[in-house]
């Protein structure tokens, strides 16, 4: 039985294997309805049936449904948990919406180096380029560095634009990047390069 503000172990089992049921089923839209009726009543839901809730809607791609989930986690007090932030920013990208994976980044209390990736993602994606270009150098201001997958889609970025001088910047710290690591792998960052090339 679940309780207020609260389930008991059995109530959580319930409540998780009804929700994977429904998400199995493809009815995520029934499963955050029933969702709601648990939330009014004043039960907390668990991180584990929100991540059950996320991972469905990233496979069914609807706006609507991603903006309920958004509702939901910060309903129950998640999204000051940065994995959160960055999920519900990745969500909001891949269903289309760079208006709404800009809010969830700017209302974010913490922002890690995969909230910022999330975000820099979500304007190429949208081939605003110049703006990824602008946040990710505000990420290096806010003392976060880049690394060899944010150094992939920024040559994205650049090749798109042609924007030569950022890609000498760019080179200068790939080198760096790779001088300062004893075990470099610069295939990895074959993909990116050819972009511009």
């Amino acid at each position: 039985m679940i309780s207020r503000r609260g389930s008991t172990r059995e109530g959580f089992f319930t409540l998780h294997g009804i929700v994977n049921k429904l998400c199995r089923e493809n009815h995520l839209t029934l499963a955050l309805e029933s969702i709601d009726l648990l939330t009014e009543a004043g039960i907390l839901i668990s991180r584990d049936v929100l991540h059950t809730l996320l991972h469905q809607c990233f496979q069914k791609k609807d706006l609507k449904d991603a903006k309920h989930i958004h509702h939901l986690i910060q309903r129950n007090g998640f999204f000051s948990v940065p994995l959160f932030t960055d999920q519900i920013i990745r969500l909001f990208t891949i269903c289309g919406s760079l208006s709404h994976a800009h809010q969830a980044f700017l209302h974010a209390s913490k922002i890690t180096k995969f909230t910022w990736h999330a975000i820099i993602y979500a304007y190429i994606k949208f081939g605003y380029n110049y703006e990824a270009m602008d946040m990710y150098a505000k990420m290096q201001t806010d003392g976060i560095m880049p690394d060899k997958h944010m150094f992939s889609c920024m040559l994205t970025a650049c090749g798109s634009l042609g924007a030569l001088p950022h890609c000498q910047i760019l080179h200068i710290q790939i080198t760096m990047m790779m001088a300062e690591s004893e075990c470099s792998k610069p295939e990895m960052l074959h993909k990116g390069r050819k972009s511009f090339i």
